[in-house]
């Protein structure tokens, strides 16, 4: 059965390539923006705001599943709306015949704010017809002069 051992936000991920151990490098839990709220009330929401983080997922699979899984990245705004959803492929390495475990990374430039709270990243993954939620991670998100 798949599983998704990890989930994680940080600024920068790096892979050895003899070992293909990764380093996560500043793990985020929120990011202060530099816009007071009133600013961004004027300017409009919802804002596109830099953000440059990584989402890092560890996955592990049993020798008799399938190597090839489709996942899906939701990303949703601290009020809830979504700003952000794809579906994306992922495949054990078979050329290694006893290969359990894949790792993804997604890198994200910008994301969406629309209010101060919490982004929220879901991954689901298909089985079947169906999508069913395999993790969950938050980034909090705070204003100027909060």
């Amino acid at each position: 059965m798949l599983k998704l051992k990890w989930f994680v936000i940080c600024r920068r991920v790096t892979t050895d390539q003899p070992t293909g151990l990764f380093s996560l490098l500043d793990c985020v839990e929120g990011m202060r923006l530099g816009i007071t709220l009133d600013k961004a009330k004027e300017s409009g929401f919802p804002l596109a705001v830099q953000a440059d983080v990584s989402l890092a997922m560890n996955w592990k699979r049993e020798l008799t599943d399938d190597p090839k899984f489709t996942f899906r990245l939701t990303c949703r705004m601290p009020s809830g709306e979504l700003f952000f959803q794809e579906e994306l492929e992922g495949e054990f390495d078979l050329a290694d015949q006893h290969s359990v475990t894949h790792k993804t990374v997604v890198k994200m430039s910008a994301v969406q704010v629309d209010a101060p709270g919490e982004l929220t990243f879901e991954v689901d993954v298909k089985e079947g017809d169906e999508w069913k939620l395999y993790g969950c991670q938050t980034l909090a998100v705070w204003f100027k002069d909060s």
